[in-house]
């Protein structure tokens, strides 16, 4: 590329970002690099159509208050497509309300992302799902989390003793706690990242010599602890209110176990204690107990059976010759 083209590409951009420079003033506390990213993102789409809704979909920017360029891009690029897509099927005037509403996320999802994986599907009615939500006030339907490539594998006895090792030893007083909350919920109570991210120290429920954890949202229910991570459970929740959650730390509002995520990456270990496993484990110990599946199904959140199938292929397989008695209906 030439200077002169070089320099007329600078200069078009400008003018471009300049076309509402007006809502600079209106969002002061947005930080450049945010107000970068909003001012100048152009997906593509025909021009018609983005600049008919360009300006509602950086206000719904603006007033989203992005912490990252990532999510700032991000919420552009799925709120600018849903948007200019909405404008020339149903030709309605811009306007946040009507526009992000759960019927018109559905209808875009289903009309023109059929071709696109599970994830992007996912990803886009939970960033949309979450505009909606605080643009109207009331709640959107979610997909189901993806899991595309099946249960992760469990971990070995010694891997979980280094998961232990690993959370007691974080260099400070709150990376222990976050560490024990995420390690004695995930191997302890097998809940979900979600979940996790969700917990309050008055979910913990001790009952005699036993310990509990209640569970809120759409699969509430109260889980019994395993006796290893009790101490660690309560470790974490030692000494806080009841109403502080028992992971401490930044979540970005569309996507909270994110925030874990990030520990464990920022915070690596010999071995890495994802949540996914440390579920899987507590499933599989669970299995090879020989815990009833009805019971399993409940503690675990599950809709069905059925979504046990995975993690089979990771619990014992018995010989039928020493079950036969079960089968025969010995009185054992």
């Amino acid at each position: 590329m030439t200077d002169n083209q070089n320099r007329r590409l600078i200069d078009n951009l400008d003018t471009y970002a300049l076309e509402h420079a007006d809502l600079r003033d209106d969002y002061p506390d947005v930080p450049k690099w945010a107000w970068r990213v909003i001012s100048r993102y152009r997906p593509q789409k025909p021009t018609v159509q983005w600049q008919a809704v360009r300006r509602m979909v950086m206000t719904v920017a603006l007033e989203t208050k992005p912490t990252t360029w990532e999510q700032a891009r991000r919420l552009m690029s799925m709120a600018g497509r849903f948007s200019a897509w909405i404008w020339s099927v149903k030709g309605v005037d811009p306007d946040q309300r009507r526009y992000f509403r759960e019927a018109n996320i559905w209808y875009y999802v289903e009309r023109t992302l059929g071709g696109h994986s599970e994830s992007y599907r996912w990803g886009n009615v939970r960033q949309l799902g979450v505009v909606a939500e605080r643009i109207n006030g009331s709640a959107v339907k979610r997909y189901p989390a993806p899991n595309l490539a099946g249960a992760t594998p469990p971990f070995k006895q010694a891997e979980l003793a280094a998961v232990h090792s690993w959370a007691i030893s974080r260099s400070t007083e709150l990376k222990i706690r976050n560490a024990c909350t995420i390690v004695s919920l995930g191997a302890g109570a097998g809940m979900s990242s979600a979940e996790i991210a969700a917990a309050r120290v008055g979910d913990v429920e001790t009952v005699g010599a036993r310990t509990w954890v209640h569970v809120h949202g759409a699969n509430a229910r109260r889980i019994p602890v395993l006796s290893p991570w009790e101490t660690v459970l309560q470790r974490a929740a030692a000494a806080r209110a009841p109403e502080d959650l028992l992971f401490q730390g930044y979540r970005l509002e569309e996507y909270p176990p994110r925030a874990i995520q990030n520990f464990l990456t920022e915070h690596p270990g010999r071995v890495r204690p994802t949540v996914s496993r440390l579920r899987t484990s507590w499933i599989v110990r669970h299995l090879n107990a020989g815990v009833p599946v009805a019971a399993l199904v409940q503690a675990a959140g599950l809709a069905h059976a059925g979504g046990l199938e995975k993690y089979l292929v990771f619990a014992d397989q018995p010989d039928l010759d020493d079950c036969a008695d079960l089968f025969f209906g010995a009185d054992l």
